[in-house]
Protein backbone atom coordinates (compact mmCIF):
# COMPACT_ATOMS: atom_id res chain seq x y z
CA UNK A 1 0.00 0.00 0.00
CA UNK A 2 1.72 3.17 -1.24
CA UNK A 3 1.68 6.52 1.43
CA UNK A 4 1.53 10.03 -0.17
CA UNK A 5 2.54 12.14 2.38
CA UNK A 6 1.06 10.22 5.32
CA UNK A 7 -2.13 9.64 3.76
CA UNK A 8 -2.40 5.96 2.24
CA UNK A 9 -3.44 5.03 -1.09
CA UNK A 10 -5.91 2.23 -1.19
CA UNK A 11 -5.47 -0.33 -3.82
CA UNK A 12 -7.82 1.80 -6.10
CA UNK A 13 -8.77 -1.05 -8.95
CA UNK A 14 -11.11 -3.11 -6.70
CA UNK A 15 -14.83 -1.58 -5.99
CA UNK A 16 -18.49 -2.87 -5.38
CA UNK A 17 -20.66 -3.15 -7.91
CA UNK A 18 -21.85 0.70 -9.02
CA UNK A 19 -23.63 2.70 -11.33
CA UNK A 20 -23.22 6.00 -12.27
CA UNK A 21 -25.14 8.51 -14.85
CA UNK A 22 -22.94 9.85 -17.18
CA UNK A 23 -24.06 13.46 -17.23
CA UNK A 24 -20.28 14.50 -17.36
CA UNK A 25 -20.20 13.14 -21.30
CA UNK A 26 -22.22 13.03 -24.50
CA UNK A 27 -22.78 11.97 -27.29
CA UNK A 28 -22.28 13.09 -31.28
CA UNK A 29 -24.39 11.67 -33.64
CA UNK A 30 -23.39 10.61 -37.28
CA UNK A 31 -25.98 9.72 -39.74
CA UNK A 32 -26.35 9.71 -43.67
CA UNK A 33 -24.86 7.75 -46.67
CA UNK A 34 -21.46 9.22 -46.55
CA UNK A 35 -21.12 8.69 -42.84
CA UNK A 36 -18.98 6.13 -42.92
CA UNK A 37 -16.81 7.51 -45.46
CA UNK A 38 -16.77 10.43 -43.69
CA UNK A 39 -15.67 9.03 -40.29
CA UNK A 40 -13.01 6.77 -41.80
CA UNK A 41 -11.05 10.03 -43.99
CA UNK A 42 -10.57 11.68 -40.45
CA UNK A 43 -10.36 8.90 -37.69
CA UNK A 44 -7.05 7.38 -36.49
CA UNK A 45 -8.58 4.11 -36.07
CA UNK A 46 -10.23 1.63 -38.70
CA UNK A 47 -13.78 2.96 -38.59
CA UNK A 48 -15.08 0.55 -41.66
CA UNK A 49 -14.70 -2.28 -38.46
CA UNK A 50 -17.60 -0.40 -36.48
CA UNK A 51 -20.72 -1.82 -36.58
CA UNK A 52 -23.83 -2.30 -34.02
CA UNK A 53 -21.50 -5.31 -32.65
CA UNK A 54 -18.61 -3.97 -32.44
CA UNK A 55 -16.98 -0.45 -30.64
CA UNK A 56 -13.87 1.02 -31.15
CA UNK A 57 -11.69 3.88 -29.64
CA UNK A 58 -10.33 6.72 -31.62
CA UNK A 59 -8.94 9.97 -32.24
CA UNK A 60 -9.19 12.75 -34.77
CA UNK A 61 -5.81 15.07 -35.42
CA UNK A 62 -4.60 18.09 -36.82
CA UNK A 63 -2.40 17.93 -39.57
CA UNK A 64 0.98 17.95 -37.29
CA UNK A 65 -0.45 14.93 -35.71
CA UNK A 66 -1.57 16.05 -32.63
CA UNK A 67 -5.02 15.05 -30.83
CA UNK A 68 -7.57 16.89 -31.31
CA UNK A 69 -10.56 14.60 -29.35
CA UNK A 70 -10.38 10.98 -28.46
CA UNK A 71 -13.45 9.22 -28.31
CA UNK A 72 -15.46 5.86 -28.02
CA UNK A 73 -17.26 5.27 -31.04
CA UNK A 74 -20.17 2.89 -31.46
CA UNK A 75 -22.88 2.40 -33.89
CA UNK A 76 -26.29 2.18 -32.96
CA UNK A 77 -29.08 1.28 -35.85
CA UNK A 78 -27.97 3.09 -38.67
CA UNK A 79 -26.61 5.95 -36.87
CA UNK A 80 -22.40 6.33 -35.26
CA UNK A 81 -22.24 7.90 -31.93
CA UNK A 82 -18.73 9.59 -30.59
CA UNK A 83 -19.20 9.12 -26.91
CA UNK A 84 -16.63 12.13 -25.34
CA UNK A 85 -16.64 14.40 -22.62
CA UNK A 86 -19.58 17.06 -22.77
CA UNK A 87 -17.39 19.85 -22.70
CA UNK A 88 -15.78 18.61 -26.16
CA UNK A 89 -18.86 18.07 -28.18
CA UNK A 90 -19.41 22.18 -29.21
CA UNK A 91 -15.89 22.10 -30.41
CA UNK A 92 -15.98 18.81 -31.97
CA UNK A 93 -19.50 19.42 -34.00
CA UNK A 94 -17.54 22.48 -35.30
CA UNK A 95 -14.44 20.68 -36.07
CA UNK A 96 -16.50 17.82 -37.87
CA UNK A 97 -18.29 20.12 -40.19
CA UNK A 98 -15.87 22.12 -41.37
CA UNK A 99 -14.86 18.90 -43.41
CA UNK A 100 -18.22 17.57 -44.59
CA UNK A 101 -18.13 19.51 -47.86
CA UNK A 102 -20.55 18.08 -50.21
CA UNK A 103 -20.49 14.48 -47.66
CA UNK A 104 -23.99 13.34 -47.22
CA UNK A 105 -23.80 13.70 -43.67
CA UNK A 106 -25.55 15.02 -40.78
CA UNK A 107 -23.77 15.51 -37.34
CA UNK A 108 -25.92 16.33 -34.04
CA UNK A 109 -25.74 16.97 -30.52
CA UNK A 110 -27.45 13.77 -29.08
CA UNK A 111 -26.84 13.57 -25.76
CA UNK A 112 -30.24 14.89 -24.71
CA UNK A 113 -32.14 11.99 -26.66
CA UNK A 114 -30.09 9.20 -25.20
CA UNK A 115 -29.79 8.43 -21.70
CA UNK A 116 -25.94 7.64 -20.71
CA UNK A 117 -25.13 5.05 -17.67
CA UNK A 118 -21.97 3.54 -16.47
CA UNK A 119 -21.50 0.48 -14.95
CA UNK A 120 -18.28 -0.97 -13.19
CA UNK A 121 -17.59 -3.95 -10.82
CA UNK A 122 -16.59 -7.79 -11.20
CA UNK A 123 -20.67 -8.67 -10.89
CA UNK A 124 -21.84 -6.05 -13.17
CA UNK A 125 -21.35 -8.24 -15.94
CA UNK A 126 -23.72 -10.67 -14.66
CA UNK A 127 -26.17 -8.35 -13.38
CA UNK A 128 -26.48 -6.68 -16.83
CA UNK A 129 -26.82 -10.59 -18.35
CA UNK A 130 -29.65 -10.70 -16.37
CA UNK A 131 -31.49 -7.69 -16.23
CA UNK A 132 -31.63 -7.98 -20.28
CA UNK A 133 -31.98 -11.59 -20.50
CA UNK A 134 -28.71 -11.81 -23.39
CA UNK A 135 -25.22 -13.16 -22.50
CA UNK A 136 -22.58 -10.44 -21.77
CA UNK A 137 -18.85 -11.48 -21.74
CA UNK A 138 -16.30 -10.24 -19.87
CA UNK A 139 -12.80 -9.19 -20.95
CA UNK A 140 -14.58 -8.87 -24.54
CA UNK A 141 -13.43 -4.83 -25.22
CA UNK A 142 -14.83 -3.62 -28.74
CA UNK A 143 -18.11 -6.66 -28.69
CA UNK A 144 -21.08 -4.54 -28.49
CA UNK A 145 -24.07 -5.94 -27.76
CA UNK A 146 -28.22 -4.75 -28.46
CA UNK A 147 -31.28 -5.70 -26.30
CA UNK A 148 -34.58 -3.99 -26.72
CA UNK A 149 -33.50 -0.19 -26.87
CA UNK A 150 -30.34 -0.56 -24.64
CA UNK A 151 -26.91 -0.66 -26.07
CA UNK A 152 -23.73 -2.28 -24.32
CA UNK A 153 -20.50 -1.29 -24.65
CA UNK A 154 -17.49 -2.71 -23.02
CA UNK A 155 -15.72 0.27 -21.55
CA UNK A 156 -11.30 0.16 -22.59
CA UNK A 157 -8.85 0.27 -19.63
CA UNK A 158 -6.84 -2.12 -17.50
CA UNK A 159 -9.24 -2.27 -14.13
CA UNK A 160 -11.88 -4.04 -13.59
CA UNK A 161 -14.95 -4.40 -16.36
CA UNK A 162 -17.01 -1.54 -16.99
CA UNK A 163 -19.47 -0.77 -19.40
CA UNK A 164 -21.19 2.04 -20.89
CA UNK A 165 -25.06 1.48 -21.48
CA UNK A 166 -26.83 3.82 -23.74
CA UNK A 167 -30.36 3.92 -24.24
CA UNK A 168 -33.91 5.67 -24.36
CA UNK A 169 -35.24 7.25 -20.98
CA UNK A 170 -37.59 4.76 -20.74
CA UNK A 171 -35.51 1.70 -21.41
CA UNK A 172 -32.83 3.10 -18.94
CA UNK A 173 -35.26 3.45 -16.49
CA UNK A 174 -36.55 -0.35 -16.57
CA UNK A 175 -32.84 -1.45 -16.93
CA UNK A 176 -31.95 0.70 -13.41
CA UNK A 177 -34.89 -0.64 -11.79
CA UNK A 178 -33.63 -4.30 -12.42
CA UNK A 179 -30.19 -3.32 -11.38
CA UNK A 180 -30.52 -0.81 -8.34
CA UNK A 181 -31.03 -3.91 -5.57
CA UNK A 182 -27.62 -5.04 -6.87
CA UNK A 183 -25.77 -1.67 -7.03
CA UNK A 184 -24.52 1.32 -5.47
CA UNK A 185 -25.27 4.42 -6.85
CA UNK A 186 -22.13 6.92 -7.47
CA UNK A 187 -21.67 10.51 -9.19
CA UNK A 188 -20.17 11.91 -11.51
CA UNK A 189 -16.72 12.38 -9.75
CA UNK A 190 -16.39 8.90 -8.29
CA UNK A 191 -16.90 7.85 -11.98
CA UNK A 192 -14.31 10.48 -12.93
CA UNK A 193 -12.03 8.51 -10.79
CA UNK A 194 -12.67 5.40 -12.05
CA UNK A 195 -12.13 7.01 -15.74
CA UNK A 196 -8.39 8.46 -14.71
CA UNK A 197 -7.12 5.05 -13.44
CA UNK A 198 -8.04 2.70 -16.34
CA UNK A 199 -5.54 4.64 -18.35
CA UNK A 200 -8.21 5.77 -20.98
CA UNK A 201 -7.36 9.23 -21.95
CA UNK A 202 -10.28 11.51 -22.81
CA UNK A 203 -8.80 14.73 -24.20
CA UNK A 204 -10.27 17.97 -22.79
CA UNK A 205 -10.32 21.97 -23.92
CA UNK A 206 -7.20 22.34 -22.05
CA UNK A 207 -5.23 19.49 -23.58
CA UNK A 208 -6.54 18.99 -27.44
CA UNK A 209 -3.75 19.83 -29.86
CA UNK A 210 -0.65 18.96 -27.48
CA UNK A 211 -0.20 15.15 -28.23
CA UNK A 212 0.40 12.44 -30.37
CA UNK A 213 -1.56 9.45 -30.23
CA UNK A 214 1.33 7.48 -29.09
CA UNK A 215 1.68 9.44 -26.24
CA UNK A 216 -1.62 8.56 -24.88
CA UNK A 217 -1.53 4.88 -25.93
CA UNK A 218 -4.07 4.82 -28.45
CA UNK A 219 -2.57 1.96 -30.33
CA UNK A 220 -2.38 -0.44 -27.00
CA UNK A 221 -6.60 1.02 -26.92
CA UNK A 222 -6.88 -0.17 -30.57
CA UNK A 223 -7.32 3.37 -31.38
CA UNK A 224 -4.55 3.67 -33.80
CA UNK A 225 -4.35 1.88 -37.33
CA UNK A 226 -1.41 1.93 -39.64
CA UNK A 227 -2.83 0.21 -42.26
CA UNK A 228 -6.47 1.94 -42.83
CA UNK A 229 -5.19 5.01 -44.66
CA UNK A 230 -5.24 8.76 -44.81
CA UNK A 231 -6.26 10.71 -42.04
CA UNK A 232 -5.07 14.37 -41.14
CA UNK A 233 -1.61 13.90 -39.56
CA UNK A 234 -1.23 10.49 -40.56
CA UNK A 235 2.06 10.97 -42.03
CA UNK A 236 3.81 12.35 -39.24
CA UNK A 237 2.40 9.65 -36.90
CA UNK A 238 3.52 7.06 -39.22
CA UNK A 239 6.96 8.34 -39.35
CA UNK A 240 7.45 8.40 -35.54
CA UNK A 241 5.91 4.81 -35.57
CA UNK A 242 8.04 3.37 -38.07
CA UNK A 243 11.49 5.93 -37.99
CA UNK A 244 11.27 7.40 -34.60
CA UNK A 245 11.55 7.19 -31.45
CA UNK A 246 8.66 8.06 -28.27
CA UNK A 247 9.71 10.86 -25.96
CA UNK A 248 6.71 11.11 -23.96
CA UNK A 249 4.02 8.35 -22.68
CA UNK A 250 0.66 8.61 -20.53
CA UNK A 251 1.43 7.52 -16.76
CA UNK A 252 -1.21 6.80 -14.19
CA UNK A 253 -0.20 8.46 -10.39
CA UNK A 254 -2.03 9.59 -7.14
CA UNK A 255 -1.38 12.18 -4.80
CA UNK A 256 -3.04 13.98 -1.93
CA UNK A 257 -3.05 17.35 -3.99
CA UNK A 258 -4.90 20.28 -2.86
CA UNK A 259 -6.81 22.01 -4.70
CA UNK A 260 -7.37 18.72 -7.65
CA UNK A 261 -4.95 20.18 -10.45
CA UNK A 262 -6.42 20.87 -13.69
CA UNK A 263 -5.62 19.37 -17.31
CA UNK A 264 -2.43 21.04 -17.97
CA UNK A 265 -0.57 21.72 -14.94
CA UNK A 266 3.05 21.40 -15.23
CA UNK A 267 5.20 18.42 -13.41
CA UNK A 268 8.21 19.00 -12.11
CA UNK A 269 11.30 17.20 -10.46
CA UNK A 270 11.84 18.30 -6.88
CA UNK A 271 15.64 19.52 -7.42
CA UNK A 272 14.39 20.96 -10.92
CA UNK A 273 12.84 23.52 -12.11
CA UNK A 274 12.41 22.11 -16.05
CA UNK A 275 8.88 20.92 -16.70
CA UNK A 276 8.83 17.47 -17.51
CA UNK A 277 5.36 16.79 -18.39
CA UNK A 278 2.01 17.34 -17.98
CA UNK A 279 -1.83 16.77 -15.94
CA UNK A 280 -3.59 15.18 -18.71
CA UNK A 281 -7.07 14.42 -16.44
CA UNK A 282 -7.48 14.21 -12.54
CA UNK A 283 -10.35 13.58 -10.30
CA UNK A 284 -10.69 12.51 -6.93
CA UNK A 285 -12.28 9.68 -4.79
CA UNK A 286 -14.56 10.41 -2.08
CA UNK A 287 -11.56 9.44 0.43
CA UNK A 288 -9.55 11.97 -0.87
CA UNK A 289 -7.45 10.29 -2.98
CA UNK A 290 -6.48 11.57 -6.32
CA UNK A 291 -5.90 9.85 -9.53
CA UNK A 292 -4.61 11.37 -12.19
CA UNK A 293 -3.35 10.64 -15.62
CA UNK A 294 -0.22 12.74 -17.06
CA UNK A 295 2.13 12.52 -19.89
CA UNK A 296 5.75 12.57 -19.20
CA UNK A 297 9.05 12.67 -20.41
CA UNK A 298 10.02 8.87 -20.33
CA UNK A 299 13.40 9.62 -19.77
CA UNK A 300 12.53 11.40 -17.15
CA UNK A 301 9.61 10.20 -15.15
CA UNK A 302 12.25 7.10 -13.07
CA UNK A 303 14.90 9.88 -12.45
CA UNK A 304 13.79 10.99 -9.09
CA UNK A 305 10.40 12.34 -7.10
CA UNK A 306 7.77 13.69 -9.72
CA UNK A 307 6.01 17.06 -7.87
CA UNK A 308 2.91 18.72 -9.47
CA UNK A 309 2.68 22.24 -10.42
CA UNK A 310 5.96 23.30 -8.58
CA UNK A 311 9.17 22.10 -7.76
CA UNK A 312 7.50 22.04 -4.18
CA UNK A 313 4.54 20.54 -4.97
CA UNK A 314 2.58 17.57 -4.17
CA UNK A 315 4.70 14.08 -4.82
CA UNK A 316 3.65 11.72 -7.28
CA UNK A 317 3.13 8.04 -6.63
CA UNK A 318 2.99 5.91 -10.12
CA UNK A 319 1.12 3.05 -10.20
CA UNK A 320 2.69 -0.16 -11.35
Amino acid sequence: MAVVQGMQLENPVQYEDIMAELSGYGLIEVTGDDALSFLSGLSTSDVKLVSPSYSQFSAICDTKGRVLASFLIFKRYDAYYLFLPADMVEPVIRKLKLHVLRAKVSINDHGENLKLMGLSGTGTTQLLSQALAMPIQEDSFGITSQSGDCTVIPLPGETQPRWLVVGSNDAMDVLCEKLLPDVALIDKDEWAYLDAISGVPFIVPATAGEYLPQMLNLESLGGLSFTKGCYPGQEVIARLHYRGKLKRKLYIAHTDSQPLPDAGTPLYHADNPNCIGHVLSAARHSTGQVALQAVIEIEQQSQGEVILASPTGSRLIFTA
